[in-house]
């Protein structure tokens, strides 16, 4: 496996390049969903992020801050470039274990993941390990290529726009272009998997 050297000019070139093209879909999210008026604070985020490409002993921290924040409408998880996480079912910070009772206690909070890595897509599909179709088929919706700044506003748009929406129906909004088309859009859906999407919304629509 080769790693990018984080002090090449290439490197930093593509950051800079990464946090523009960031900037732009995020100005025209905000623009298409509450127009140009829109307030540059959004009152307290119903979302929530959480980074699964650490290691950690267990998800407690996440799960407790859930039981003390219940206007949470999403978490938004950050997998390995790879679109994995930690699936081993002995484990304690078993990403897999965290959706499954994520999805038990609080059934009306869709979770969605992004790549570590901005722009590589996530697709959870039959290419992937095991575990990590099993995350999907958990309740995981992946956001394909789609950046976690852009991801994370989005979301916030969203549920600010609607404060009632409804699981099966933000996802469904997450996974249509909002800031353009082509080029200038946040997300490529010919990478969408509408099979895997249509169950995943089925299995919000019966737990929510």
């Amino acid at each position: 496996m080769r790693y990018a050297d984080s002090s090449s000019t290439d490197f930093k070139d593509k950051q800079n390049l990464n946090r523009a093209n960031e900037e732009k879909a995020i100005a025209r999210l905000r623009a298409s969903i509450l127009g140009n008026d829109t307030p540059k604070l959004l009152g307290e985020s119903k979302v929530m992020t959480y980074d699964v490409n650490q290691i950690r002993g267990n998800h407690n921290e996440l799960l407790d801050q859930l039981s003390k924040r219940p206007a949470i409408k999403a978490i938004l998880l950050t997998l390995y470039h790879s679109g994995t996480a930690n699936t081993k079912p002995e484990s304690k910070a078993s990403t897999l274990k965290l959706i499954e009772e994520i999805r038990t206690e609080h059934p009306n909070i869709a979770i969605f993941a992004v790549n570590e890595n901005p722009g590589e897509p996530v697709t959870l599909d039959e290419t992937s390990y095991e575990g990590t179709v099993n995350m999907r088929k958990a309740g995981l919706v992946p956001l394909y290529n789609m950046h976690r700044a852009v991801a994370e506003t989005k979301l916030n748009l969203l549920i600010h726009k609607n404060p009632e929406i409804k699981a099966e129906k933000l996802i469904n909004e997450m996974l249509t272009p909002k800031a353009g088309t082509e080029n200038y859009a946040e997300i490529n859906t010919g990478l969408i998997n509408q099979d895997h999407i249509k169950a995943l919304t089925a299995h919000y629509s019966a737990k929510g």
